[in-house]
């Protein structure tokens, strides 16, 4: 169950399902502008698509303890390997929003039974270096998803990746159908609520969510408007290059911020990771004045967004499982 080959088969999975997840939310923000909408709108749709996955998570993460992670890791590639079929067949805003709900569904089952099966998998005290190999799969999927996503748009258009990126969802489909996961015992008296209030009683727990949380808003922030905004203050011909030094940024944190985490501990390492994250964040302000610190803010926002979720993922982690 617990082979190479098999590790293996749900890393390359999990590695083309998101690079659907992260091309979504690159390329969507300028197609809905392409349908007619409004920067305004353009942001609406990824919040509304972060907040339905949320609150889907109450039921998908208890729901992947009770039944295994098997079922919402299906569920969960089953929606990505779909939704761009929605996406090109959208010819309103609206509809993009219904279709951004549903694709929701997919974030909500399949982060809840990834990064658990990840964890599942890892040797005792190896967790932090373990996620930090799931992270590096993730990595990958945002190095090459939206800089590849943008060359294929700006040369045969949106119609010609909505196909690309069903035929990539049917592979990650395919590859993570045969993928072994622990078999899982419930406890009896438990359900979606209950398990999240104990999960919540945990010292720490609350700290360690409002962390990550913030972390995911300036994530999901970046994701949503770094390309519109690059677009319109910069020359810049692929705004996408902006993820490729990002991704690269993020495959180094996730080496070594799993490392050092699990060595010197979580909470020495989690303030200076969210402090470069920061700085990532500011250095984009400076952009309009020289378009060369958008290698800068694309490196620190990688190693601070990549690190940063790592530590506390772990850590969370860590806390349920001890």
């Amino acid at each position: 169950m617990y082979s190479k080959r098999n590790l293996a088969v749900f890393f390359a999975g999990t590695f083309l399902v998101f690079i659907n997840f992260f091309v979504s939310l690159t390329v969507l923000p300028p197609y809905l502008l392409e349908l007619g909408g409004t920067e305004f709108q353009s942001g609406l749709q990824n919040t509304v698509f972060f907040m339905t996955a949320v609150l889907l998570r109450f039921y998908f993460g208890p729901l992947a303890d009770r039944r295994g992670r098997k079922i919402p890791l299906l569920v969960g590639a089953f929606v990505f390997a779909s939704a761009p079929g929605l996406f090109w067949f959208s010819s309103s805003v609206n509809m993009l929003l219904l279709s951004r709900i549903y694709q929701a569904i997919g974030l909500a089952a399949y982060l809840s039974a990834g990064s658990s099966l990840a964890a599942d998998l890892a040797p005792q005290g190896r967790t932090g270096v373990y996620l930090g190999f799931y992270r590096n799969v993730l990595t990958l999927a945002i190095l090459v998803g939206p800089s590849t996503a943008l060359y294929v748009i700006n040369q045969r258009g949106y119609g010609q990746w909505f196909l690309l990126s069903l035929i990539i969802g049917l592979f990650s489909c395919l590859l993570l159908l045969p993928v072994k996961t622990p078999k899982c015992i419930p406890a009896e008296g438990t359900g979606a609520f209950s398990d999240t209030f104990s999960v919540i009683k945990i010292p720490h727990v609350i700290k360690i969510l409002t962390y990550i949380a913030l972390t995911s808003l300036s994530y999901g922030a970046l994701l949503t408007f770094v390309v519109i905004y690059i677009t319109q203050v910069t020359a810049v011909a692929n705004p996408g290059i902006f993820f490729s030094y990002f991704g690269l940024a993020g495959l180094l944190a996730n080496v070594t911020v799993g490392y050092l985490s699990d060595r010197f501990g979580y909470q020495r390492v989690a303030g200076p990771i969210l402090m470069i994250l920061g700085a990532g964040n500011i250095v984009l302000y400076f952009l309009p004045a020289y378009a060369g610190l958008l290698i800068v803010s694309s490196l620190l926002t990688g190693i601070g967004v990549a690190g940063s979720l790592l530590v506390f993922i772990s850590w969370l982690v860590a806390l349920i499982i001890h």
